[in-house]
């Protein structure tokens, strides 16, 4: 899980830069806002759903 977490940011740091150097001010402002913000909940969300499957199956396995 904690090398899932580092991949994500990781990954949101690339496009961070893809954005810094490769658009305007305004634009990778507007990215750092609402762009990493949503990305970040997208991925705890989808992080979320993976946990509580895993954690039914293992208390199915337990009882």
């Amino acid at each position: 899980m904690t090398y899932l977490w580092g991949f994500a940011f990781f990954t949101i740091g690339l496009v961070n830069l893809y954005f810094m150097f490769y658009t305007s001010l305004a634009t990778w402002v507007n990215f750092k806002l609402f762009g990493v913000l949503g990305m970040t909940f997208v991925f705890a969300i989808l992080n979320a759903i993976y946990l509580s499957r895993v954690a039914t199956k293992e208390a199915g396995k337990s009882s």
